[in-house]
């Protein structure tokens, strides 16, 4: 679904990129699987030490199970303190100051020291406690989702470090406003404080009918679903039959467990929820289950792990059952930059996206937007819709289906305009228009497929050469001096219809007949973290459905009654 039909423009290292609509298909319902650490508190050996890593969660919290087990150990607490979650108030234990140890999937050591934790007469279902942002501060959190796939060790992987997040791929990166909640839920003045960090906000926006919300949510990897406060939901026009609720609208009612104990809530849909990426550009996805509940009047919305782990557990079930997996998920990675968030509370929510369901999906430029051909892009997609401009630089792409050769010509003649190769729609190529001779050619691979690339004049069949092979392809095809339509295959390399003295003498003036391979101009750098230039961040994938999903839909409802653990 497009939310807006809008095109913006980003400089970057000199470099003019449209900006655009990513459409990445549906949203799974929820998810399952979420990010942990294994912890230590102090020196005491636990058996109960695995905790939800939380970026919805300001603090350490320490479930019903194994607060019992650490106060068996010696833990000491010295305070109360009443924290507020998603149903209501609950009064927790300030701990004395102990050194908090964790570390992620990768085993590397880390130590938060003279932590006060919060223990807790809470349950959160099968983690020990939640991990919250003072973990996560003045560093980078990286989250291998591909992992999951891995059937020796199927759970995100999670690593800490202190240097940038990993560069390559094609990648999103989404601005972070860091937000401090205050402290106010001492029992008197004096009492010692909880440790705190300020919560992740990410710039979204919903549509839902004709209604739209922009705003910046909670990114929340506590939160197996998304979630909407009930303020967010009236002005997105759910309650449609204006009653003041939402149970008449509610495809499903759900248990969400987190601080204060229990709730149920109405679990609705909207049409779309887009994060707003560096450059203008949304990345979108459809058909989001949104949860109805109210946390803070500063949270009008959250945005949960199944929009991040859209297509891992379906993959990763099929795997493991040993049956067509379908395509993997949306993401191989999410990286978390905070290195800088305790000084400008900005950081950096960068996506790393699959290159086999980039790849596999269809293709749409945007009008008035520009997509360049790099060498990282995939060479092949399912099917391509041009209402801007393709760069094809001296690079190729196939399109599997849909893409008639009479629509590909006239792409390619609106790019060639006359000869200069600098159109303003179409199909162009600015290595071609900065060598004479050169141009963009085309054949039809006979499958229903065709290939589009940079070529020197005279290269029939796109091959990089062009030979005596050449030629007999433009007096075999019978069109030579014939006065009949041609085509490039043919020999028309100059896009004017006919095959001709015109376009003879163009190979032979261009100087490779014969001569072997022809050496394309350097090909196009794209800096390794740069959203609009892999993209053009003009591309519009299209995802393919596929009857795997079906058997992902009836186990997944199984697991709808697991509570939501989350704490603000």
């Amino acid at each position: 679904m497009r939310l807006v039909a809008f095109v913006g423009v980003l400089a970057v290292g000199g470099v003019v990129h449209a900006g655009g609509i990513i459409d990445l298909g549906n949203a799974d319902e929820f998810t399952i699987s979420q990010p942990t650490v294994q912890t230590k508190v102090g020196s005491f050996d636990t058996f109960l030490n695995e905790y939800l890593l939380d970026t919805g969660a300001s603090g350490i919290l320490v479930g019903s199970s194994a607060s019992d087990e650490l106060a068996g150990l010696g833990l000491q607490t010295v305070a109360t303190y009443t924290d507020y979650g998603v149903a209501g108030p609950e009064t927790t234990r300030v701990s004395a100051p102990y050194d908090f140890h964790y570390a992620g999937s990768n085993g590397v050591p880390l130590t938060l020291p003279a932590t006060r934790l919060q223990t807790s007469r809470g349950d959160f279902s099968f983690y020990s406690g939640i991990a919250g942002m003072p973990l996560m501060m003045n560093r980078t959190v990286g989250l291998d989702l591909a992992a999951q796939a891995d059937m020796n060790a199927p759970q995100i992987g999670v690593a800490f470090s202190s240097a940038a997040p990993p560069t390559g791929g094609t990648q999103f990166s989404v601005p972070l406003t860091l937000v401090g909640f205050p402290a106010s839920g001492q029992a008197n003045p004096g009492d010692p404080l909880p440790v705190a960090a300020p919560l992740p906000f990410v710039p979204v926006q919903v549509a839902a009918g004709s209604h739209r919300l922009a705003g910046n949510f909670l990114l929340d990897t506590g939160a197996q679903q998304c979630i909407l406060s009930s303020q967010a939901a009236f002005s997105l026009g759910l309650d449609t039959n204006g009653n003041g609720s939402f149970d008449d609208e509610a495809a499903s009612f759900q248990t969400v467990a987190g601080v204060g104990g229990t709730v149920m809530i109405p679990v609705l849909s909207v049409d779309a929820v887009a994060l707003r990426a560096t450059g203008g550009v949304d990345l979108s996805l459809g058909h989001v289950a949104v949860g109805i509940v109210d946390i803070d009047p500063a949270i009008s919305g959250v945005l949960g792990m199944n929009v991040l782990n859209t297509g891992w557990e379906v993959y990763a079930l099929n795997t493991f059952l040993g049956m067509d997996p379908g395509p993997p998920g949306l993401f191989d990675r999410v990286d978390l930059d905070f290195r800088n968030a305790a000084a400008t509370m900005q950081g950096e929510l960068r996506l790393t996206m699959n290159a086999e369901r980039f790849a596999t999906s269809g293709w749409e430029v945007a009008a008035g937007s520009t997509f360049t051909i790099g060498p990282d892009t995939p060479t092949t997609v399912h099917s391509l819709a041009n209402q801007g401009l393709i760069d094809v630089g001296t690079g190729r792409l196939t399109v599997s289906s849909g893409l008639t050769a009479a629509v590909l010509v006239g792409q390619i003649a609106a790019g060639f305009n006359g000869g200069t190769w600098d159109g303003t729609t179409g199909i162009t190529s600015s290595a071609a228009a900065a060598e004479p001779f050169r141009a963009v050619g085309w054949v039809d691979n006979g499958d229903g497929s065709r290939t589009f690339a940079f070529a020197a004049q005279g290269d029939t069949n796109l091959d990089g050469e062009v030979d005596l092979v050449d030629l007999q392809n433009m007096l075999a095809s019978g069109r030579y001096g014939s006065g009949q339509a041609g085509v490039w295959a043919d020999g028309d390399f100059n896009y004017d219809g006919a095959v001709d003295l015109t376009d003879l003498q163009d190979v032979l003036a261009s100087g490779v007949y014969g001569r072997g391979a022809y050496a394309p101009t350097a090909r196009s750098h794209f800096p390794a973290h740069d959203p609009a230039a892999m993209l053009g961040a003009a591309i519009t994938p299209v995802p393919e459905p596929a009857g795997w999903t079906l058997l992902a839909t009836a186990t997944a409802a199984a697991w709808r009654s697991l509570p939501r653990r989350r704490r603000r």
